[in-house]
């Protein structure tokens, strides 16, 4: 049984609790899952009665061998817990962004390259954001930073936010572990762009050559600047066909919620990315 130790109501370690004062669950091998990986968690999981205990964002190679662990053993020799992994337990040092991994979650590329540009919007500076957040609130974003990141497969930010995240939790003088967390972030930038560009240059789509792209792109700026819906409007029509899908939507999203100076973050980042020159 995967076991969620954080589930609203009973948690897990009161099911687990209960579970196992009933003669015919006692033996029901129980894996805890939760969101922390902290010592004292993992003890009190033991306590309740779990047989093993995976952090969360778990690698599912790391899950399915404990599961066969549990499954395999006998009566007489029951496995010891294993240690708790790292958020992403692929082998030996990987790149930024360990892409064999990631593909194996995201099996949509358009999917994958505007969650990465978002991770890329959302966290760049995130180790300064936690450095100067409010006391108590540190390491939940770098809790949260942690998630992300491994979803991404970002095993080094994702170890680093974990890292930072124990630390704050502890008390401890995080300042190093993120100095070491930005380096990793402003790596995972710069392989994200250049994943972006390596894909999003041309597509079938786009068959402009690059002077109509950037000309319709700078209309599309000049239509913004001047607030009319309109006109903004009809300069994005002329971007669907140009322009790939993953950053056509950013767009759109911004214009239907007039958000026209967010549009126009969103042109100057896209015009970046794609190495689109536009007049200031």
């Amino acid at each position: 049984m995967l076991m969620d130790m954080q589930m609203p109501v009973m948690d897990g370690y009161a099911a687990t609790r209960q579970m196992r004062t009933m003669p015919a669950l006692q033996a029901l091998p129980v894996i805890a899952l939760t969101a922390g990986a902290f010592k004292l968690q993992r003890d009190q999981a033991l306590e309740a009665g779990v047989d093993d205990f995976v952090a969360k964002p778990f690698d599912v190679n790391q899950l399915i061998d404990a599961i066969l662990k549990l499954c395999s053993r006998t009566a007489q020799a029951a496995p010891e817990p294993s240690e708790p992994a790292a958020p992403i337990a692929d082998t030996p040092p990987v790149a930024v962004i360990d892409m064999t991994r990631v593909r194996r979650i995201w099996t949509d590329e358009t999917a994958l390259v505007r969650a990465l540009l978002k991770f890329s919007e959302m966290h760049a500076d995130s180790a300064a954001q936690i450095r100067t957040a409010p006391e108590g609130l540190g390491a939940p974003l770098a809790h949260k930073l942690k998630g992300v990141a491994a979803q991404l497969g970002m095993r080094t930010v994702a170890e680093l936010a974990q890292e930072a995240e124990i630390g704050l939790t502890e008390g401890a003088d995080a300042e190093s572990v993120l100095a070491r967390l930005q380096k990793a972030l402003d790596e995972a930038d710069a392989a994200i762009h250049d994943y972006a560009r390596g894909i999003s240059p041309t597509s079938e789509k786009n068959t402009e050559d690059r002077q109509g792209v950037a000309k319709k792109m700078q209309g599309f700026m000049e239509a913004l600047m001047s607030d009319e819906a309109a006109q903004v409007e009809r300069a994005l029509h002329l971007l669907a066909g140009v322009l790939p899908d993953e950053h056509w939507s950013v767009l759109e999203k911004s214009v239907a919620l007039y958000d026209f100076r967010g549009a126009e973050a969103a042109t100057k980042q896209i015009a970046k990315i794609l190495k689109i020159p536009l007049e200031e």
